[in-house]
């Protein structure tokens, strides 16, 4: 495992800790910083969308959360790796955003929730953290 791939794993364990807590502005200001200096599309950016949409989600902004899963989708799309890991984040990735759709009637946003645009300026195996 390559430095950089190590550091997003850790950057994405930090954030599951933190989104366990209930810190969801800390768990979602990590993944902004790790997509922010992401320097191509590749797996560990589509990895960090996911996670940060999966955050938004559990903050309540259904909006962002769709949005993230979407990217996360069309990173892992574009590549299309034959991981299995990745199959099983994509797959739940994709029925999170049907789940999101029927909630907020197709059009993504709830009651309460609007677009974070300071989150979508920064676009250009989910790490195993167990927390107890």
């Amino acid at each position: 495992m390559g430095l950089q791939a190590r550091a997003i794993d850790e950057i994405i364990c930090l954030a599951r800790i933190y989104r366990k807590r209930g810190l969801f502005d800390l768990a979602i200001r990590v993944l902004q910083g790790a997509i922010a200096g992401s320097a191509e599309e590749d797996l560990d950016l589509a990895l960090c969308f996911y996670n940060l949409a999966a955050a938004y989600e559990d903050e309540g902004n259904y909006f962002a959360a769709q949005t993230f899963y979407k990217d996360a989708v069309a990173v892992w799309e574009k590549l299309n790796p034959a991981d299995s890991l990745s199959a099983l984040w994509y797959s739940d990735a994709l029925k999170k955003l049907q789940e999101l759709s029927d909630r907020t009637g197709g059009g993504g946003e709830a009651p309460g929730s609007s677009p974070d645009p300071l989150a979508r300026q920064l676009l250009p195996n989910p790490a195993q953290c167990a927390v107890e």
